[in-house]
């Protein structure tokens, strides 16, 4: 083989390689990670964040919710970062905020199957319970070098809340609850809904199946996501979402 013709491979694996890392990781990953944190700093109400991460959160409760935040969801350390941005300016505490980024890509679900299966089970364990720790570490850190720093929390995010319309005063909460049904649930729980679509977009995208399997079940939870806004959130709402997630990703 000439000197050309082993320039001309190293070219043609090296395009390959890039293809598939914009398909694969930028196209799969990065961009459902960025419409999430968008839908986290506009729809999303800052007190279910603030509950559990805020910065008046006791450490005994933010920072361990914190770390196991990222076991369920299939992040690398790329698409954590617009993740983390997203639960800081909704109001989480910096400590548990820098926890979450850390430990997310580690002690997830299929980077510990993956360390277990190729490596072993107690490589695995160890791994887990070290990034929990150094997470928990690193973040206690952080908040106490930048204990001065206020939180990302928007004023404009309390306008993006659509308060829910004035019950008649006898009812009663039972009763109410009572005739509820499910789709009127759903409604009410709507930017919840859309975050279970959205994560499915990331988990479908992310999985280790071949892409036949794959690509039919990320175009369904795409499809599912895009109705499910349009039907469920106002206009305003789905406007306040995507200038979240063109300005995280910017």
């Amino acid at each position: 083989m000439s000197a050309l013709d082993y320039l001309a491979s190293l070219l043609v694996a090296g395009s390959e390689g890039l293809i598939n890392y914009l398909s694969a990781h930028v196209l799969l990953c990065l961009i459902p990670a960025f419409f999430i944190a968008g839908a986290l700093s506009a729809l999303f109400r800052k007190e279910a964040v603030t509950k559990y991460l805020g910065p008046d959160t006791p450490r005994y409760i933010s920072y361990p919710v914190a770390s196991a935040a990222g076991f369920l969801i299939a992040v690398c350390s790329c698409t954590i970062l617009p993740l983390f941005a997203g639960i800081w300016k909704k109001g989480a505490g910096l400590g548990p905020a820098v926890t979450f980024l850390f430990t997310g890509p580690a002690i997830n679900l299929l980077a510990i199957t993956y360390t277990g299966s190729l490596i072993g089970w107690d490589i695995a364990a160890a791994r887990g319970i070290m990034a929990i720790a150094f997470g928990i570490v690193i973040g206690l850190l952080m908040g106490f070098i930048f204990s001065k720093m206020p939180t990302k929390a928007a004023a404009s995010n309390n306008s993006s809340a659509i308060p829910s319309a004035p019950s008649a005063a006898a009812d009663s909460p039972e009763e109410k609850a009572q005739r509820l049904t499910l789709k009127a649930r759903m409604y009410r729980s709507r930017s919840l809904v859309l975050f279970v679509l959205l994560i499915g977009v990331l988990l479908s995208g992310t999985f280790p199946a071949p892409l036949e399997f794959k690509i039919p079940a990320l175009a369904a939870f795409i499809l599912l996501s895009v109705a499910w806004a349009l039907k469920a959130n106002p206009h305003e709402e789905n406007r306040a979402w995507m200038g979240e997630t063109c300005f995280s990703s910017g």
